[in-house]
């Protein structure tokens, strides 16, 4: 195989994939990196009457951070934030601490950037862990009316994942940006 000539305008630079020749130098391209904003809570009691206030103030946050047009579309995607994080959060309070507060971590991850290649599923635009360090407790074989949170998480977010530990639980969820 004969090596491309470097003042041949169609060589390519095969470990960057840009052109080379007359004014086109080697090795360079341009890429778009994504910003995240980290938005990072702990609380070493959460009660019931706390989760509210946790809502409003990630949802603010959020709002206030993304610089997102006003559009109907971003409302319904913080409306659905502001749900999924809801459960999260009754979750820790209805099962990780059964004999009364127990400490909650929260963060969330925003992504600000203008390009398409980073609205790609392994590039949410929204992304909040709600971690705590209490037990698992499995649901009731009769949980009444009671028991649907991971079906709500699957209508109100774009994706989720429970990981169960030890330690605790931690409850990620996460969005894309709203169209």
């Amino acid at each position: 195989m004969t090596p491309a000539r470097t003042d041949d305008p169609r060589a390519m630079d095969a470990s960057t994939g840009s052109r080379t020749g007359p004014g086109r130098p080697i090795g360079t391209r341009s890429v778009e990196t994504p910003r995240r904003v980290v938005h990072e809570v702990a609380h070493e009691l959460v009660r019931p009457a706390d989760l509210r206030a946790l809502r409003t103030e990630l949802v603010a946050w959020v709002r206030a951070t993304s610089a997102a047009p006003a559009t109907s579309a971003f409302a319904d995607r913080l409306e659905d934030v502001a749900s999924g994080l809801y459960e999260a959060l009754t979750n820790v309070v209805d099962h990780a601490y059964t004999g009364g507060p127990g400490p909650i971590h929260l963060v969330a991850r925003l992504t600000l950037s203008d390009g398409a290649e980073h609205d790609a599923p392994a590039h949410p635009w929204l992304e909040i862990e709600v971690a705590d360090r209490g037990d698992w407790r499995p649901a009731d074989d009769d949980p009444g009316h009671r028991g649907r949170g991971l079906l709500l998480l699957s209508q109100v977010t774009d994706g989720h994942e429970v990981e169960r530990a030890p330690d605790g639980t931690r409850v990620r969820l996460w969005w894309h940006r709203p169209p």
